[in-house]
């Protein structure tokens, strides 16, 4: 029986999940944007690993019998269709080409690799038991 992801019961959850922690880092960011373009780089950087982190420790504790890594994909996807949108959509003027590596693709290895790692450890915590 073939079934597209969006039948899935565990897709919508993914994907909220991560649009909420998208929305709120760059919620946070906005009101922070007065600070230095290191404190709020650390920032950045530090509310990615949190946000997701966090967010994602809930989501696996929630759902036992998901697989990491195809979650932490639909989370990757999830975050460059919102970025893309967010880009494209909100601030069509506004080219995200100037962004560095540090900002850009260090949020996303952070983000990404806490929500590998939280699912992993959560599933071990759960074999323990």
């Amino acid at each position: 029986m073939n079934t597209t992801p969006f039948q899935n019961p565990r897709t919508l959850p993914v994907i909220l999940f991560t649009f909420i922690a998208w929305l709120l880092i760059i919620i946070l960011l906005h009101f922070l944007s007065f600070l230095s373009g290191t404190v709020h780089l650390f920032l950045h950087n530090s509310l990615s690993l949190l946000c997701f982190g966090s967010l994602f420790f809930l989501y696996f504790r929630s759902h036992r019998f998901v697989e990491v890594f195809p979650v932490t994909a639909g989370v990757m996807l999830t975050f460059l269709v919102s970025e893309a949108a967010f880009w494209l959509i909100l601030y069509p003027g506004q080219s995200p080409y100037s962004f560095t590596f540090l900002d850009w693709v260090l949020p996303v290895f952070f983000m990404i690799t806490s929500v590998y790692f939280v699912g992993k450890f959560v599933q071990r915590k759960k074999r323990e038991y």
